[in-house]
């Protein structure tokens, strides 16, 4: 269908609206791709019609999330990363637009998810940290940020480096005014550091209480359907302590 959308832009005066459309659908293909390089390949097309015709705002946005689309579907951080960091380059050429340093962010959380370490997602979120810091801490990236971080704490050896990441995400609820995602982030970290603690060989059930406690504060007055993991978890943790007293 975005190749017949092709035909039209060739056909009929290459109009700049039916550009943008066929660069719509060319985007809405990455979304369907089920291999990060098929995605890559849709985005790749996106980036000939941005330099070829105007390098319109619309669609080198539509670009980059096709690029994030292709991180979100690689085969490993490495890949993705690749991806993350050609909307870098487009990012740095083409005016540090929001909505790109937004892709960009997005991209470099992908990069984490797919980290075989903590210490490696660690440094993708490193890396939104940086976006955040260097240009207007917008919200947006931060959240991504938390995210990055999260994926950090989920794939920590111990829950005492986890707890480190999670430490990190609290950091950035304190100074940036108690956002409820970030938030809740920060209780999904430090969940995975009580349950890698408790996982491990000579587990201090006195710091999983501590630690417990401690996501027991940030835990709103209602939760919504968002918090129902952490619940879970809160409650499959203290049913294991108390049935191995």
């Amino acid at each position: 269908y975005a190749d017949q959308i092709g035909l039209l832009h060739s056909d009929h005066g290459q109009e700049p609206e039916i550009r943008l459309e066929w660069a719509k659908a060319l985007m809405n293909a990455s979304v369907e791709a089920t291999r990060g390089a098929e995605a890559k390949s849709y985005a790749d097309e996106i980036g000939r019609l941005h330099s070829d015709y105007d390098q319109t705002p619309a669609v080198r946005l539509r670009w980059v999330r096709a690029l994030a689309n292709a991180a979100g579907k690689a085969d490993s951080s490495s890949e993705a990363k690749s991806y993350a960091d050609e909307i870098g380059l487009v990012h740095s050429d083409h005016g540090q637009e929001p909505v790109v340093r937004l892709e960009w962010a997005q991209a470099l959380t992908y990069v984490a998810e797919k980290a075989s370490t903590g210490s490696e997602a660690k440094s993708y979120a490193d890396e939104i940290g940086r976006l955040h810091s260097e240009y207007d801490q917008e919200t947006g990236v931060r959240l991504e940020w938390a995210g990055a971080l999260l994926h950090a704490a989920g794939k920590a050896t111990s829950g005492a480096e986890a707890k480190l990441f999670a430490n990190e995400i609290g950091g950035l609820s304190d100074a940036y005014g108690d956002e409820p995602h970030i938030r809740l982030e920060w209780a999904k970290a430090l969940m995975n550091a009580v349950i890698l603690e408790l996982m491990s060989q000579a587990s201090n059930r006195n710091l999983i209480r501590r630690w417990m406690m401690d996501v027991d504060a940030l835990l709103p007055e209602e939760s919504g359907t968002d918090w129902e993991s952490v619940l879970q978890a809160r409650k499959t943790v203290e049913t294991f302590l108390r049935d191995s007293r």
